[in-house]
């Protein structure tokens, strides 16, 4: 995992911003809203009480990308210090908007309580919620630790 993501990081960062949560941008939201594909957007250790929506082709990560995730990861300081809470607000994340292949690295998600989804094309229209954590809608992330 670490190899590919090296040289995933090394072949984007020719022409990437790493764009840092909080000092570039107050909040998650912020920071993808000002990425564009291809960049990453790196978070400090904390609680952050968001329900984020991803629609582009970064890299979202913590601190933990920079660490030897293959043995420890369940202990990892990163991992387990860098929160998205949701809030009991819907989802914590969605990553939505088509054939998007985003990057999701040593995050912890808590708290998201999903989002209703309305399934139509039938006899029946069917509501529940989905998602509580991520709720992926037609996207192909790569979510790791």
């Amino acid at each position: 995992m670490k190899k590919s993501f090296l040289f995933f990081f090394v072949f984007t960062s020719l022409s990437a911003t790493i764009i840092n949560i909080p000092s570039d941008h107050a909040t998650i939201q912020e920071g993808i809203n000002a990425s564009v594909n291809g960049d990453t957007v790196l978070i400090a250790q904390g609680t952050y009480y968001e329900n984020i929506i991803l629609g582009k082709e970064i890299v979202l990560a913590s601190h933990a990308i920079y660490d030897e995730l293959e043995a420890d990861w369940q202990d990892n300081d990163n991992i387990q210090g860098t929160i998205i809470n949701g809030d009991h607000n819907g989802s914590a994340m969605i990553i939505r908007d088509g054939n998007i292949e985003p990057m999701i690295i040593g995050l912890t998600f808590q708290d998201g309580t999903g989002t209703y989804m309305q399934v139509h094309g039938c006899d029946l229209v069917y509501q529940k919620r989905s998602g509580g954590a991520i709720l992926i809608y037609k996207a192909y992330p790569t979510i790791n630790y």
